[in-house]
């Protein structure tokens, strides 16, 4: 039998079954019913009430029904608003082999504003409403709609877009958009908290074990003094003793306090004693030993900015060498003691030569670390182009027991002349709070504490949208399996191996969204999103389109962290997929239920390269060749949704990773363009 006999069965099937009366009818609510209260739910069945029936709302059972037998009817008593959504919901309900659904819309939130972007001077979009929208204005000014709820006005430049829009049941809504190329401040912000200086504190000790004295002196004697006779000192070799020790104290007005102790240091040196001897043939004496004591140092690290880089100084730098003694192998003690008393002149050396030492190499590792908690640029891959951001140090502060760093962001990429100019990008408004967190949601202390505005990462995707990211083609190539495809229901041409690919775009910018602290966690929002399925034609050697649908899609999702200390976004939970448009023009018949299965197998497919975009564009601070590990993500602010804060601790990395990480030449740059 050809798939056309099968179409005509099926289709025949439908109208004789339509004829019937079904065992299950929902009465109300209506079809497609709006309202701003919890309807009734009521059943009738066509020859007595079932001993059991199941009645759910979007999946929860609930069994609050009166039977009323003579009619055939149950219905609904008591509030069931607990089990529904604000906007559409489903109402099913079973006996047996029957079944019945019905969908309603539970009005309680305001329009929803989308926009399709500029052209010509000319703000594009609709509002989209279960129960229609009566008002909509634009930063005051009142926006027409027409009977579609579509609307068209002129684009007058501002840098910040509010709409305002209430529906038939008063409910309201506010969206706004920052105009392309705003930059925030901070974009990122982070807090190393007290217990995060550990790698600090490291990092001293390391400068201190590197600390070359020998190569600074050279063969030049470090001390030369004459005393009856001629004294000269040298040092041959100087070595640290291990268990080297520092201590690090945050103050006031962006200074770190030092105590470090460098125990037993030991310098192999030559002393060589030239008598008085006019004649010039008495010859010099040598003594061979070791000379020893431990090293104290104390300083303040001011910290300041400059060019947006983070840069560092000692201050008050003081070092003190203590219980120097000098030993020699075979000279009785008391000869030695005698010449450590000579000796004493060699811990001004010794202090000397430290004092420069360790105020260039501190300074350097400081600048460094710091510098390194953000890099200077980065540069992601974006359709055919490569987005650069580039990082400026804003802010530095020390406060309670911690350091605080604010960052800015800019981006450069050049504009697709294939998509449409949006208006702006998403835009949550609030402040940064005003203290940066010291501990996760939950109460748990992190070393680290980044809080990362989602205005920018809002911008980010603009910015990539502009670029084409959303226009994108999968194929075979890309894993696209036409069997998949089979398996979703729809009836296709049988002409051997089918030649299937799937065209993207979208109609606006995708949007990160930061929920309510009450609700936790994070979203990205996609506003009329195309997915055109189409397949190769042979004979005409052409793509035909096999089903066209658009989409409004929200993505619940979880962040994490991989090994370059870059945010990772993921799909967590099922998506919120309303279909705004459904093509039947194709080769398959659509309908929600397939466009909704179609949607669910592609958005793995092409979701995670626009969330590899909005995780690379702000990598996370990480301090002194450091490893992240993420132990909360939340809302950081009470009343906004502008800001997204993620508790880290950090561990630390391999040898391996750590040479990868020297020999890195882009050294505060990180380029993804070039992988």
């Amino acid at each position: 039998m050809s798939n056309i006999s099968k179409i005509g069965l099926i289709a025949v099937a439908g109208i004789l079954a339509t004829g019937c009366k079904p065992a299950i009818e929902i009465v109300s609510p209506e079809k497609d019913s709006v309202d701003n209260q919890q309807p009734e739910f009521r059943i009738a069945f066509t020859k007595q009430i079932p001993e059991s029936f199941t009645a759910t709302i979007n999946g929860q059972v609930f069994d609050s029904f009166v039977l009323d037998t003579e009619n055939l009817t149950a219905t609904s008593v008591g509030d069931l608003s607990s089990l529904m959504n604000a906007g559409e919901n489903t109402f099913a309900v079973e006996a047996g082999k029957s079944s019945a659904q019905r969908t309603f819309y539970y009005d309680l939130i305001g329009p929803e504003v989308h926009l399709l972007g500029v052209q010509d001077g000319t703000i594009n979009g609709y509002v989209y409403d279960p129960g229609n929208a009566v008002s909509v204005s634009l930063n005051g000014q009142e926006v027409t709609l027409d009977d579609d709820q579509k609307f068209s006005i002129e684009h007058q430049p501002s840098s910040r877009y509010i709409f305002d829009a209430q529906d038939a049941f008063g409910n309201n809504s506010n969206v706004q958009f920052a105009e392309p190329g705003e930059q925030f401040d901070p974009a990122l912000a982070a807090r190393v908290n007290a217990i995060g200086i550990e790698p600090l504190k490291n990092t001293v000790i390391r400068v201190l074990q590197g600390l070359d004295f020998k190569a600074l002196i050279g063969n030049e004697p470090v001390l030369d003094t004459t005393l009856a006779s001629r004294y000269r000192f040298y040092i041959d070799e100087m070595t640290l003793g291990n268990g080297i020790t520092a201590n690090l104290q945050v103050l006031s007005g962006n200074r770190l306090r030092l105590h470090a102790r460098i125990p037993s240091f030991s310098a192999t040196t030559t002393a060589r004693v030239d008598t008085w001897d006019p004649l010039d043939v008495v010859p010099p004496i040598w003594f061979n030993g070791t000379t020893s004591g431990d090293i104290e140092v104390a300083t303040d690290i001011v910290l300041n900015i400059q060019n947006g880089k983070i840069t560092t100084s000692l201050e008050g730098l003081d070092i003190d060498v203590n219980g120097l003694k000098y030993t020699h192998p075979s000279l009785p003690g008391w000869f030695t003691d005698f010449l450590s008393f000579f000796y004493q002149g060699f811990a001004s050396v010794i202090i000397d030569i430290a004092d420069g030492l360790i105020d260039a190499r501190l300074s350097e590792a400081f600048n460094g670390i710091l510098s390194d908690l953000v890099p200077s640029d980065v540069s992601i891959p974006v359709a055919e182009s490569c987005l650069n951001v580039a990082f400026t140090a804003q802010s530095f502060n020390t406060s309670q027991g911690g350091l605080e760093l604010g960052i800015s962001a800019a981006f450069n990429l050049p504009q697709s002349a294939d998509v449409v100019p949006p208006l702006g990008s998403y835009f949550a408004p609030g402040q940064l709070p005003s203290q940066l967190p010291r501990m996760t949601s939950d109460g748990k202390q992190v070393q680290l504490a980044a809080v990362v505005s989602s205005n920018t990462i809002n911008q980010v995707l603009m910015e990539a949208y502009r670029a084409g990211l959303l226009n994108i083609n999968y194929d075979k190539a890309s894993g696209l399996q036409i069997g998949d495809l089979i398996s979703l229901g729809g009836s296709l041409p049988e002409d051997g191996e089918l030649d299937v690919r799937v065209q993207t775009n979208g109609s606006a910018a995708p949007a990160l969204i930061v929920h309510d602290q009450s609700e936790g966690g994070a979203s990205v929002r996609l506003q009329d999103f195309t997915f055109d399925l189409q397949v190769y034609n042979k004979s005409k050697e052409k793509y035909s389109t096999l089903m066209a649908v658009t989409a409004d899609l929200q993505l619940p999702v979880s962040v994490s962290v991989n090994d370059k200390n870059q945010l990772q976004i993921s799909i967590e939970g099922d998506p919120q997929i309303r279909v705004v448009d459904l093509s039947n023009k194709g080769l398959i018949k659509g309908s929600t239920k397939l466009a909704d299965s179609l949607l669910k197998q592609l958005i793995p497919m092409i979701m995670p390269d626009i969330f590899a975009l909005a995780s690379s564009a702000i990598p996370l601070p990480a301090l002194g060749n450091t490893k992240i590990v993420v132990k909360d993500v939340w809302n950081p602010s009470a009343d906004n949704q502008a800001f997204l804060a993620i508790g880290i601790d950090l561990e630390p990395i391999s040898a391996a990773a750590k040479a990868q990480l020297a020999a890195d030449p882009n050294g505060g740059s990180i380029n993804l363009c070039d992988e």
